[in-house]
């Protein structure tokens, strides 16, 4: 059970009259006992010197004034002995807060990092944090893949001295300075006290006053085993020196600031492979689209003119003529098979039976003479009127023109390509409800869908099967009459 305030002033009382009028040791001890049984009543150092000042006044209100000054000498004696049971609680108290703050310091610092890949921005952060906490200077200085030592951030406490900072920052050091190369090299943080070590020498060039550093803390970065950069914290304006509790949290700093540094640059360099594989597979989807382009092209002559000689009897009747036709077709087919079924998506739209045509007019665009000439023909066999051009300008020419009720146009084209055509056709009124077929060697899924897109009713692919492109011919000109 705790002692009541008035009993507890009683005994101060009696204790202080005891010390004052005998002194010693057995005497001071009480004003021990006294505090200890004010710390058990759960009051504390307020309520102690409240009392005591309470106790002093009655005292010397009752004594003559000459005896007044070694009253109060002697009551302060007593007092600062009745105050020590408070020691330990509050050496206690201040250690811990002390550990708080250090460990709300490094929660902070650890958000800041993982709140993103920006070193740059958030190693500055973090610097910034560290001043003036734990010193009045933090540099960062980070080892770039190719060997270069950098100041990443600069933060102090002194607003006089930000054009010093903003000058370290700019620093790439073409010589690491000692204190650099050795907390590489030690892997491991040390204080030091070289009061007359020039720490901020490659900034100032002698253009400016130095501050004189009266302790510095030099960590170093490691990740995964290596040196990735170092972190100064440098005791300049305040004169603080650092100790053993201060390495220790800058070693905690530390690895936290370079776990960051490996995580941004890991991401860094799985975005660098990322792009690097995102090209490679656009420079292989190009080679592949221009191969495809390159291969069809010359098909389509070889199988048109087989079809043209299969139906020439002269040519069929003669077994030798007949067997090259037939080796001619079977090897065409086979590169267009291969084609198909690795290069692209071919076609696959159902063959249809050759219609009997009207006068159909078609405008067929194609660069190609060789596939321009075959195509022209088989489409007249098959009944229809054709009219040509070799590039998109000449093509656009001749529908103003003719005003044909179909155009089959290639897209890739020197000078205007087939969309730029469609575009530009879409836009004359006349013109503008003409159907199109593109007919190219490009047939991977992505050209079916740019064609549709710019605008083509179809997409065919080279060589293409005349009865197919026959069937589409009149199919889209009967849509466009109905």
């Amino acid at each position: 059970m705790s002692t009541p305030l008035p009993e507890l002033e009683r005994r101060y009382r009696l204790a202080l009259e005891v010390f004052l009028e005998l002194g010693g040791e057995n005497a001071l001890q009480k004003a021990y006992e006294v505090g200890r049984e004010v710390i058990a009543a759960g009051m504390g150092v307020l309520e102690l010197t409240t009392m005591h000042g309470t106790v002093l006044a009655d005292l010397l209100s009752r004594v003559p004034a000459k005896r007044a000054a070694a009253i109060v000498l002697g009551s302060m004696n007593f007092l600062n002995e009745s105050l020590s049971p408070f020691e330990m609680p509050l050496r206690g108290f201040r250690e811990n807060n002390e550990k708080l703050r250090r460990l709300a310091f490094l929660a902070e610092a650890s958000n800041m990092l993982a709140e993103s890949l920006d070193c740059g921005q958030t190693l500055r952060r973090v610097a910034e944090s560290a001043v003036p906490f734990l010193a009045d200077w933090c540099l960062v200085h980070i080892m770039d893949v190719d060997g270069l030592v950098r100041c990443m951030a600069v933060a102090q406490a002194d607003p006089n001295k930000s054009d010093l900072a903003r000058r370290l920052e700019e620093q790439t050091l073409p010589i690491v300075p000692g204190w650099v190369s050795r907390s590489f090299l030690m892997g491991k943080s040390e204080i030091l006290t070289d009061r007359t070590y020039n720490w901020l020498e490659p900034a100032t060039h002698g253009d400016a006053p130095l501050p004189v550093a009266s302790s510095a803390l030099v960590t170093p970065l490691l990740a995964r085993g290596q040196a990735v950069g170092v972190l100064v914290f440098l005791s300049v304006e305040s004169e603080r020196h650092f100790n053993s509790s201060d390495q220790v949290l800058a070693d905690d700093l530390a690895y936290r600031c370079a776990l960051a540094i490996d995580n941004a640059r890991m991401h860094g360099e799985a975005i660098r492979q990322r792009d690097a594989a995102e090209k490679a597979i656009h420079t292989k989807d190009e080679f592949l689209a221009h191969l495809r382009h390159d291969l069809r092209n010359p098909l389509a002559p070889i199988l048109g003119w087989v079809r043209i000689l299969k139906n020439q009897s002269p040519i069929m009747s003669d077994a030798l003529l007949a067997e090259g036709v037939s080796t001619l077709e079977r090897n065409a087919r086979s590169i267009q098979q291969l084609l198909d079924d690795h290069l692209d998506a071919g076609s696959t739209a159902p063959v249809e039976p050759l219609p009997t045509n009207g006068p159909i007019r078609v405008l067929l665009i194609e660069d190609a003479r060789d596939v321009m000439i075959l195509m022209k023909k088989e489409l007249e066999w098959a009944g229809f009127t054709v009219y040509t051009a070799q590039d998109g300008r000449a093509g656009l020419e001749l529908a103003r023109l003719e005003v044909p009720d179909v155009i089959v146009s290639d897209i890739r084209m020197p000078g205007m390509d087939g969309y730029q055509f469609l575009k530009e056709l879409r836009d004359i009124p006349t013109l503008d409800s003409i159907p199109a077929i593109a007919l190219t060697g490009f047939g991977a899924e992505r050209d079916i869908q740019e064609a549709r897109t710019a605008g083509y009713a179809e997409h065919m692919v080279k060589p293409v099967d005349l009865a197919r492109l026959s069937a589409s011919i009149t199919r889209l000109t009967r849509r466009s009459a109905s």
